[in-house]
């Protein structure tokens, strides 16, 4: 998680514009009872729903 988050501060097209980084992203949020802020903030900026 906070990989996923340095990344996106770091290079935010890599980990927004490629499908397999979000689809990463996704599942983390899934399988997360309760995603905190960092997390759906990175979701929603990735186009998910958080």
């Amino acid at each position: 998680m906070k990989e996923l988050l340095a990344a996106d501060k770091l290079a935010p097209e890599e980990v927004r514009g490629r499908p397999d980084t979000v689809n990463l992203v996704k599942d983390i949020v899934g399988a997360t009872a309760s995603p905190g802020g960092e997390l759906r903030a990175l979701a929603k900026r990735c186009g998910l729903r958080a």
